[in-house]
């Protein structure tokens, strides 16, 4: 089975519903087939004429200013002071 278009559209917002304490997902285009209301995100063949895939940021290596340790990283500052999670957290 394909995987459902919706889930790589960055069109698809969702919301929280506070009566029902769960999360509504919803399109500005309106969904592609009447079975999206009731997808369990398992896929479909649906096609969209309004897709616009999610933009994925590129990944690079950033050493840790203060341990060194390499992390993997969306920013593409190489200015940018990197810290692992343990230093930050120890961090004055």
């Amino acid at each position: 089975m394909a995987e459902c278009i919706c889930d790589l559209c960055k069109n698809l917002k969702s919301e929280p519903d506070k009566e029902e304490g769960s999360l509504l997902l919803s399109c500005e285009y309106g969904f592609p087939s009447d079975d999206c209301d009731d997808c369990e995100g398992d896929g479909c063949e649906a096609t969209c004429e309004n897709f616009e895939a999610v933009e994925t940021p590129e990944l690079s290596t950033a050493k840790c200013c203060v341990c060194g340790k390499e992390l993997t990283t969306s920013s593409d500052n190489e200015d940018e002071t990197v810290y692992c999670l343990d230093c930050y957290l120890k961090r004055d």
